[in-house]
């Protein structure tokens, strides 16, 4: 089975972050999900699975109003991911 962790988009390390990037070279606001909170409030996330690891990245607030922002930190990455980095 599986590990499950829940981990806040700016806590991802390099590595996760450069796969996410080359899995999703176009954003990934499509996968966010809007999680109530228990006091009322809500949280946007999405789920990433790795070989050994299911994540649910919790997103801030600054991804979800400024996609732009997203795009242009994963354009940044391309020439580091190499040529299986495809739009």
């Amino acid at each position: 089975m599986k590990d499950r962790k829940i981990i806040n988009y700016d806590s991802i390390n390099e590595s996760l972050k450069k796969q996410i990037y080359k899995d999703y070279p176009n954003g990934f606001f499509h996968l966010a999900l809007k999680i109530p909170k228990a006091d009322g409030s809500y949280f946007h996330a999405f789920t990433y699975d790795t070989s050994d690891c299911v994540y649910l990245i919790k997103l801030n607030e600054h991804w979800m109003k400024s996609p732009d922002d997203m795009l242009n930190e994963i354009e940044e990455y391309r020439p580091e991911l190499g040529t299986d980095f495809e739009d």
